[in-house]
């Protein structure tokens, strides 16, 4: 990526032989596993089995994306949260923990660390009942999650019902957040902040990118739309888990996304799609010193 110039200042970085000026561009993932095991050895309860325990898990996970946040303000870095599932590592950690703890009931007696905040494999739980439960922590896992649900025998020709259970786990689970509420989890310089029915999501601008146009610090309201035309204000994930604006151009070969500062990068995309783009910049906020 630093030798296609695929990363802001990148050119920088090849020079310097040094990726700091980079690396405000990418994202640094905390990764967390085992939470099941973690909620058994304290409470000896898995987050299906009480209420409280899961609330409890729900705190932990809450806790990781909050500081996630703040090391990305402290640091102006793009720290994000992942749900980690250590498909290989899950093995190499159970080795170590009964290397120094022993086998202990429903921590460690296992070949393996349950993945991410799952419930364990073992148990018995219905597959509305697990993705409701999971789906909670999904929201604060902005750098990705996996959720899945296992059979006992194969649906090959059942499709209907897998198609069900897609469709329950995508939007009738009251747990799964709305666009606003996942824009607002996943970035942050994004709010509400509703100035109509049609706009009520924002961004804080965090840098000059847009300059003389959008000001760093100006607070911009954007909706999304059904299409994009070329010369839009769009607002799209640059990097990390911070929003920015810039202009839209289409050619028949790339999208061309156009920062008014000249210090900054003009970005090419070969492979693009209108879904990225998470709205049209409507009108402006700017506080006046």
């Amino acid at each position: 990526m630093y030798e296609n110039g695929t990363v802001n200042h990148a050119e920088e970085s090849m020079k310097s032989k040094n990726v700091e000026p980079s690396m405000k561009h990418n994202t640094l993932g905390i990764g967390f596993t085992g939470l099941s095991n973690m909620l058994y050895a304290l409470f000896g309860k898995y987050q299906n089995q009480s209420t409280e325990v899961n609330d409890f898990g729900l705190e932990v996970v809450k806790h990781i994306s909050k500081y996630a946040k703040e090391a990305s303000e402290r640091n102006d870095l793009n720290f994000v949260v992942y749900a980690s599932p250590v498909e290989n590592s899950c093995y190499t950690m159970m080795k170590k923990l009964q290397k120094e703890y022993g086998k202990i009931k429903g921590v460690t007696d296992r070949e393996y660390i349950n993945n991410s905040y799952h419930i364990p494999v073992y148990e018995k739980v219905s597959i509305k009942r697990k993705i409701d439960i999971e789906s909670e922590y999904s929201q604060y896992c902005t750098s990705g999650n996996i959720q899945y649900v296992e059979f006992d025998s194969q649906l090959t020709q059942n499709t209907e019902a897998v198609e069900k259970i897609i469709t329950y786990a995508m939007n009738g689970n009251n747990n799964i957040t709305s666009r606003g509420q996942k824009i607002v989890n996943t970035y942050r310089n994004a709010s509400y902040e509703p100035i109509s029915k049609m706009c009520d999501l924002s961004i804080k601008l965090l840098d000059d990118s847009m300059a003389p146009i959008y000001l760093k610090g100006d607070r911009l309201f954007f909706r999304k739309k059904d299409s994009y035309n070329n010369g839009d204000d769009i607002v799209i994930a640059v990097k990390g888990n911070v929003l920015s604006v810039r202009r839209l151009y289409k050619s028949q070969k790339a999208i061309i996304l156009q920062a008014m500062n000249p210090k900054y990068q003009t970005i090419v995309v070969n492979i693009f799609s209108e879904d990225m783009i998470l709205g049209k910049v409507e009108t402006l906020s700017r506080e006046i010193k």
